[in-house]
């Protein structure tokens, strides 16, 4: 299973087991009911998954299902087959890891706020500008990264109990290069015992 696919089934699993209704399907169509018949099941994580991965994601799905929806499903034991289906992930896990810890390797390098990177003047350049000598906690998991998928599942780790999310959190006022450094850090701890979703 590729990155994106994982990435997917993972997302979806989690708003499945927040609630029946991911984006495009709503509440109002499907009402929300805690458990849904067998058919009903089918019906909602075919459409779900097409909807988050594409047909060949819900054909990948289809072959690990077995008799367990037979009598219908609550969305926390559809959640957890998307899961089961997505895997450990383990191997992605250690791509955020080392993606956390050489974004603050870069960090180190020199850092900045308000703009993804900036060059030895101090004027804005893309984050793999040549000419780039300081990145934002953004910018430096962009060069550090290797898609721009990782860079983006990295940054969601930054994100919790920061007002304004973890762009905003970088370049609040006051905010010192060694905490960023330091946020990096602990993210790729926090991924290194398994927390990968």
């Amino acid at each position: 299973m590729d990155a994106d696919s994982y990435f997917s089934l993972i997302d979806l699993a989690s708003l499945l087991y927040h609630g029946w209704a991911p984006g495009a399907i709503s509440k109002d169509e499907l009402g929300d009911p805690e458990a849904k018949s067998k058919d009903e099941a089918m019906w909602y994580l075919e459409r779900s998954v097409c909807w988050i991965g594409g047909k060949a994601l819900w054909e990948l799905c289809l072959a690990h299902l077995d008799s367990r929806f037979d009598s219908g499903c609550t969305r926390q034991q559809a959640a957890a087959f998307l899961r089961e289906v997505a895997g450990d992930g383990t191997e992605f896990a250690k791509v955020m890891r080392q993606t956390a810890l050489d974004a603050a390797e870069v960090v180190r390098k020199g850092w900045t706020q308000d703009t993804d990177a900036r060059d030895c003047h101090g004027k804005p350049v893309r984050h793999d500008s040549c000419a780039a000598c300081r990145w934002s906690l953004y910018g430096a998991l962009l060069r550090a990264a290797p898609s721009t998928l990782y860079a983006w599942r990295v940054l969601n780790k930054c994100w919790p109990n920061r007002s304004g999310g973890a762009i905003a959190w970088n370049d609040a006022p006051g905010r010192t290069q060694a905490e960023v450094v330091a946020l990096l850090e602990q993210v790729a701890a926090e991924l290194e015992v398994g927390d990968n979703d």
